[in-house]
């Protein structure tokens, strides 16, 4: 008799409890990814990825309309690799872009600068973009 090895990860599906998000198409994307990304690291590894994973997307779900590009870029980039990595990227990128819209006018150009080198790869990498130019220019300016 053959056991399943994976049988009772799916068992661990049946507890998760059932909300809106999880009875859409989400749920067996989140399954699929977290057997096959942490199967390997048994059951409970599983179901905390699993429930970590539907935990991100519903935080996504109820960000604030002025961020959706931000989410939908981070989602088209990163949601292969689950939830709560696009959740990372969007809550960074955020937190990029006001702190950018801190920085004094004196910078405007080198923020200018980085937007079109950095392309639409987000306000996280403009920020470090710029962040290394304004560093490089203090260094240069104390020798």
């Amino acid at each position: 008799m053959t056991f399943c090895r994976i049988c009772p990860i799916y068992a661990v599906m049946l507890l998760l409890p059932a909300s809106p998000l999880q009875a859409d198409d989400l749920k067996p994307e989140v399954v699929v990814r977290c057997i096959h990304d942490m199967g390997e690291w048994g059951t409970e590894m599983t179901k905390r990825c699993i429930e970590d994973d539907l935990a991100a997307a519903a935080a996504l779900q109820a960000y604030p309309e002025q961020h959706s590009e931000i989410v939908a870029r981070c989602t088209k980039r990163m949601q292969r690799r689950g939830w709560e990595t696009v959740k990372l990227c969007a809550d960074r990128d955020i937190a990029a872009e006001a702190a950018l819209a801190q920085y004094p006018g004196e910078h405007k150009a080198t923020i200018d600068e980085c937007l079109r080198d950095v392309g639409n790869r987000g306000p996280d990498r403009v920020k470090s973009c710029v962040d290394r130019r304004i560093g490089a220019a203090a260094s240069s300016e104390r020798e």
